[in-house]
C-alpha cells in the first residue's frame, strides 16, 4: 500500500465518514484565521522571539564582555525573564515606530534598519545592561561597573548586526503563526 492509499483509507474511511482530509486541512484554515487576528498570538511571538535570540546572541556577547561561565549563566536567566516581560512591550515599540514613521513593507532595507536601530537601543539594550549587573551582584557582591559599561558598549557596536537580525527574527515568529510583520502593520487600520 502507498502513501496515497494509506492516507484515503484513513481520511475517507467507510468507518468514520465524519472524517475526510478536506475537512482537517478546513479545521486547519479556521485555526489560522483564528490565530491571525489574536492580539495575543502576537505578544506570544514577540516573546518567545526575545527571548530564544536573547539566548543565542547574549551568550557570545556576556563572554565578550569577561564574564564567567556562572556569570554567564545567571545573566542569560536573568535576560530570559526580563525578555519574557520586555517581549510584547519591544513588539509594540517597533509596531509603533514603524507606524510614527509610516515606514511599510515596500521601504528601503535602510530605512528599516535605523528604525530596527532605534528600537533595539532604545529597549534592548537597557535590558542587556540589567541583566549584566545583576549577574555580577548575584556572583561577586558587588558590580564591576567597567564590565557593564564594556557589555553595554559591545552591544550597542553590535547593534547594527544584531537589531535587524533580531527584527527579521521576529517578523518570521509572528510569519509563522499567521501575523502581519511591523512592516506590514504600519498601513493596518488602528485597533483596541
Amino acid at each position: 500500500m502507498n502513501m496515497r492509499e494509506h492516507w484515503e483509507r484513513v481520511y475517507h474511511s467507510k468507518h468514520n465518514p465524519e472524517i475526510s482530509l478536506e475537512k482537517l486541512l478546513g479545521q486547519e484554515n479556521r485555526l489560522v484565521q483564528k490565530v491571525s487576528g489574536n492580539p495575543v498570538m502576537e505578544k506570544y511571538a514577540d516573546i518567545f522571539a526575545n527571548v530564544t535570540y536573547s539566548i543565542a546572541a547574549g551568550v557570545t556577547l556576556d563572554a565578550s564582555a569577561g564574564l564567567t561561565p556562572w556569570q554567564v549563566l545567571i545573566s542569560r536567566s536573568w535576560a530570559t525573564a526580563v525578555n519574557t516581560v520586555a517581549g510584547k512591550p519591544y513588539g509594540w515599540a517597533r509596531n509603533l515606530i514603524y507606524r510614527i514613521s509610516g515606514t511599510t513593507k515596500e521601504d528601503t532595507a535602510l530605512r528599516k534598519g535605523l528604525l530596527e536601530l532605534l528600537a533595539f537601543n532604545t529597549i534592548q539594550v537597557p535590558i542587556y545592561v540589567s541583566g549584566l549587573a545583576t549577574s555580577q551582584l548575584f556572583t561577586e557582591g558587588s558590580v564591576d561597573w567597567g564590565k557593564v559599561r564594556d557589555g553595554a558598549l559591545y552591544l550597542a557596536a553590535a547593534s547594527p548586526l544584531i537589531a535587524p537580525t533580531l527584527a527579521y527574527y521576529s517578523d518570521a515568529c509572528r510569519e509563522v503563526v499567521g501575523l502581519p510583520t511591523a512592516a506590514e502593520k504600519a498601513n493596518a487600520p488602528v485597533t483596541g
